[in-house]
């Protein structure tokens, strides 16, 4: 499977959940060697991106809808320790409806319907297409440099 840290990803859709994460669609692919040609290795509408991957894909120029302008998609890297990947189980009711984003159904020994979902979260990515000018990539806030202060002291108060 393509989710891994590392792995190179193409960024389709973001929608803005809460102002501190996002869901987007994402597509990793592998290249055949044999015929040079990519083929889907992952795929997922539902990416969480979290942190400071989340700061990067607010600056990708999207359209009203959430779709990437670039119609070929963004190109970024999951950063090393970037990405998680949990399998939460959740019970449902015998004969409640179940959620389409289940990707997998079973009854466990008490008679309880169980479904099982996969969660991927993003949260370190790099931005290797150079599409983050310096000018709206995020940044931690610290100056480069400090403001000089002129303060007017004595030689001979000096404690050296």
């Amino acid at each position: 499977m393509g989710w891994r840290e590392g792995a190179y990803f193409k960024l389709w859709y973001v929608k803005d959940n809460d102002g501190k994460s996002a869901k987007c669609s994402i597509t990793i692919s592998k290249k055949n060697k044999e015929t040079n040609e990519y083929k889907t290795a992952f795929r997922d509408s539902f990416v969480t991106f979290r942190g400071s991957a989340y700061e990067m894909i607010k600056q990708v120029p999207v359209d009203v809808n959430g779709k990437v302008e670039n119609k070929s998609g963004v190109t970024f890297k999951i950063s090393p320790g970037g990405c998680d990947h949990e399998k939460p189980e959740v019970e449902y009711e015998i004969g409640k409806q179940r959620p389409s984003t289940a990707v997998n159904w079973y009854v466990d020994k008490n008679n309880k319907q169980i479904a099982v979902f996969d969660n991927y979260t993003i949260w370190g990515i790099e931005d290797v297409n150079g599409v983050l000018s310096q000018d709206n990539a995020p940044t931690n806030n610290v100056p480069t440099s400090a403001p000089m202060m002129d303060i007017d002291t004595n030689e001979e108060e000096l404690p050296f």
